[in-house]
């Protein structure tokens, strides 16, 4: 009777496991669709992979003890420890985007007010770029990572709470004279627009190999990375004295001006686009919009990002709403008919999400444009102790 038993409770067993596997494939579905699932992200490095798989189910508890204990340090006024805490937590939990935003805010607002006004802007960079190379690219689709990003442009670096404002302003003015040439006229975005996006694209005109093999040749190359994230050709174009005396003549004869100008315009869209995540296309759609931007001035940045994130958040808005109408039982096909605009569609808690949010961005940095906002740069991208009015934004800010 008890073999009978034994025999009957496996094959009861056995049939449940059953219906719980064909559950598995719907389950995984609804995961994917919801983003909940703890699959690694596209875009992480071999690093952070490691970090989000090899601890498993333990990851959760290592994420809360590092939180507890970030909070702790933050009580006690312990900001540097804090930031490589904070840096472990986006490494173990990089879909979280408070882990990224508590760290940025902690590099760029935290820290840098126990330092030096002259060591305070690689904290304050850091925090822009944590938010801006690391953070969205892992979350593409989470606007307040582009809000965030949008307010440490015009609060922490255009606005004057911090008595190294003026420090920031230059720092950054100088980087952008340097990847693009001046302010960034609608005349030279065009050009970067158009500019290859790949070394061998650029390369695969023959002239132009011809000419950056001649460069080689005398030890100079023109589109070697350095440093401090630009190229070799910004150098020279800062200070010719830089380069060997024979690329010289070779980059300053006449009947090679129009391919160093093809060389310069695919460096400083290359950096442009891979290092400063800046996309020309999108800034000339800002200049369209709000006016003669100039993108050495920290208030274009934050116009930049904020619009960014105000068509992420629709997006997200669109998204939740379809699938949660979609959970309702409404089909597809019903989907399709829906006006998401319609006041009658519950938005779900969702006000984080409301374009209102990155239009605060938008005003402030157009209204702080036509009060103070007008920055003064020399030819060399170095900033001029001279601030003032620009009211050529008047308009677009009303």
């Amino acid at each position: 009777m008890n073999i009978i038993r034994k025999h009957l409770i496996l094959a009861v067993a056995l049939a449940f496991l059953a219906v719980a596997g064909t559950l598995v494939a719907p389950l995984h579905e609804e995961q994917i669709r919801s983003d909940l699932t703890s699959d690694p992200v596209a875009g992480l490095g071999p690093d952070m992979v490691l970090f989000t798989t090899a601890l498993g189910a333990f990851r959760g508890i290592a994420i809360n003890v590092i939180w507890i204990r970030m909070e702790s340090l933050k009580r006690e006024g312990r900001f540097f420890e804090i930031a490589q805490l904070a840096d472990l937590a986006c490494r173990l939990a990089p879909r979280f985007p408070k882990v990224w935003d508590y760290n940025a805010w902690n590099m760029a607002y935290n820290i840098t007010p126990q330092l030096p006004v002259e060591d305070r802007w690689p904290w304050v960079r850091q925090g822009i770029e944590l938010l801006r190379d690391q953070a969205i690219p892992v979350n593409p689709e989470e606007p307040e990572l582009y809000f965030s990003l949008a307010y440490k442009y015009m609060h922490k670096v255009g606005g004057d709470i911090d008595d190294a404002h003026f420090y920031y302003k230059q720092r950054l003015g100088e980087k952008m004279h340097e990847v693009l040439g001046g302010s960034g006229s609608p005349e030279v975005l065009k050009a970067l627009a158009n500019a290859p996006g790949r070394r061998d694209v650029l390369l695969q005109d023959e002239e132009v190999r011809e000419f950056y093999e001649s460069l080689i040749a005398v030890g100079f190359d023109p589109l070697r990375e350095g440093d401090g994230g630009g190229m070799q050709i910004f150098r020279y174009l800062h200070n010719p004295g830089l380069a060997p005396e024979d690329a010289v003549k070779l980059m300053e004869a006449d009947a090679n001006r129009d391919i160093m100008d093809q060389i310069v315009a695919f460096a400083r869209a290359f950096i442009l686009r891979e290092n400063l995540k800046l996309t020309p296309e999108v800034m000339l759609d800002m200049m369209d919009r709000y006016g003669p931007l100039d993108w050495r001035n920290p208030f274009s940045h934050a116009i930049y990002w904020a619009n960014l994130g105000g068509r992420v958040a629709a997006a997200y808005r669109d998204r939740d709403r379809r699938r949660r109408l979609r959970a309702g039982g409404m089909s597809v096909e019903e989907l399709l008919d829906v006006d998401l605009d319609e006041e009658d569609v519950p938005d779900w808690g969702l006000h984080r999400y409301t374009d209102i949010n990155y239009e605060r961005i938008i005003y402030g940095s157009l209204q702080s444009l036509v009060r103070h906002g007008r920055l003064l740069f020399d030819d060399h991208g170095r900033l001029l102790s001279v601030a003032g009015p620009d009211y050529r934004f008047t308009e677009p800010m009303i």
